[in-house]
């Protein structure tokens, strides 16, 4: 029996009051496995949010719990999300593991593709697919280029930790949760010709719970993950919530057969409430927000607002009075997240409002982003600025219009070609 978890992302939400939810959701769940007496927890990747977390306290409570894990006989096994690695293994996962904190499974690239090393443990032998970046790792399962290293040779049950995303027995991530759509997602054929040894896949990188059921016979499975990294996952936890379900993670029973899974729900101490306001008036909408903050429960309060139907012109003013009552929700532990709706003569646009940006930064970056989604996966924010960048440019005096106008056409195509590739069709 083990417990599976992934993609706590310790060290996300670093500029909110929910920062102390991933870790204390990871503490809930070491605190299940200890008194539980299972002797086996499983991270499928991203244990952290990034390969250096910056917060000593985080780090050193992460710690203590492992070697409370340690000592109380648990084996924590985990394998290098797309999140917490790094290519000369400088992070604190690798760290952790030559601390002796953490069991980290091995590869090695080899003919351009991944030979997976065993890591014998017990009762068990684990097997780890990394997450890399920008899914590469999900290409090379699909094109068969991921291998077991001695697998005819072990003679105990196999579990593969999967950092991934991928199909799963008639499971399509995208059919739960949209933004999954814009990731490339493996099909099953890895999975069923996976060899019997494997008794089960713990899959991660997929935040939403897969199968979202209380109990059920699976090879594999996606734990979901505890709290999340971002607004999305904070979406995603009330509209789970709205279904009657909560966050989670899972109790494995291999067995003859398939194995039997279990799901532990809990909140992990994360209460999300979502609003969408028409905007009317910003006193009102304001002391609307303070109640809701005041009758929200829970360790870590979340508030996702969405204010439509803004005028561009009074962008300025709710950027500063929400600056004002963030800072004041955020001691009584209440984190704030708006989004506002732009009236425009081309429709709606969405901005999310930032501490700290004035209204030209918000209005830009918005429209970035908004343009970035519609240009494709190949398009990001930071492209698209560089566009508005380089056609704002104004000829210096003195200067020969010709080369000026050469030298911007040269770095708008270089820019034009990394989104849409060299044929102008969008990747």
């Amino acid at each position: 029996m083990f417990v599976h978890t992934a993609d706590l992302h310790i060290g996300a939400f670093s500029s909110f009051p929910l920062s102390g939810a991933p870790v204390k959701a990871f503490l809930d769940i070491a605190e299940y496995v200890r008194e539980s007496g299972i002797k086996y927890l499983v991270i499928s990747g991203d244990l952290f949010e990034r390969p250096k977390l910056e917060n000593y306290s985080l780090l050193r409570t992460v710690v203590k719990e492992l070697r409370r894990l340690r000592d109380s006989g648990v084996h924590v096994i985990g394998v290098s999300g797309s999140h917490d690695i790094s290519v000369k293994e400088s992070d604190f996962v690798h760290v952790l593991r030559d601390a002796g904190l953490i069991h980290l499974t091995k590869y090695e690239e080899v003919s351009g593709g991944l030979l997976l090393e065993p890591l014998e443990l017990g009762d068990y032998v684990f097997y780890g697919v990394p997450g890399f970046k920008r899914g590469m790792e999900a290409r090379l399962l699909a094109d068969g280029r991921v291998r077991f290293k001695n697998i005819d040779e072990v003679g105990k049950p196999v579990i593969v930790l999967a950092h991934t995303s991928v199909k799963f027995y008639g499971y399509d991530p995208s059919d739960f949760e949209s933004r999954y759509g814009k990731i490339f997602i493996t099909g099953d054929e890895w999975l069923r010709n996976l060899p019997d040894k494997v008794v089960y896949v713990a899959l991660g990188h997929i935040h939403y719970p897969l199968p979202l059921s209380h109990e059920f016979r699976l090879r594999a499975a996606y734990a979901g993950a505890p709290v999340g990294r971002d607004k999305n996952d904070l979406r995603e936890t009330h509209e789970l919530k709205r279904k009657g379900f909560k966050r989670r993670f899972l109790v494995v029973e291999p067995g003859d057969g398939l194995p039997r899974v279990r799901s532990v729900w809990s909140d992990f101490g994360v209460e999300v409430v979502s609003e969408r306001i028409s905007f009317t008036n910003l006193s009102e909408v304001l002391n609307y927000v303070k109640r809701l903050a005041k009758d929200t429960q829970g360790d870590f309060k979340v508030l996702l607002i969405n204010l439509t139907n803004v005028d561009p012109e009074k962008l300025g003013k709710i950027l500063y009075e929400t600056d004002v009552l963030k800072n004041d929700l955020r001691s009584k532990n209440v984190t704030l997240i708006l989004n506002t709706e732009l009236k425009t003569r081309g429709g709606a646009v969405e901005v999310e409002v930032r501490p700290g940006e004035d209204v030209i930064e918000t209005i830009e970056r918005s429209v970035a982003e908004n343009l970035a989604k519609k240009l494709g996966p190949s398009a990001t924010p930071d492209k698209v600025l560089d566009l508005i960048n380089i056609l704002s440019r104004k000829k210096p005096e003195g200067s020969s219009e010709d080369e000026f106008y050469e030298e911007m056409f040269k770095e708008l195509m270089k820019v034009l070609e990394e989104v849409f590739g060299e044929s102008g069709e969008a990747s």
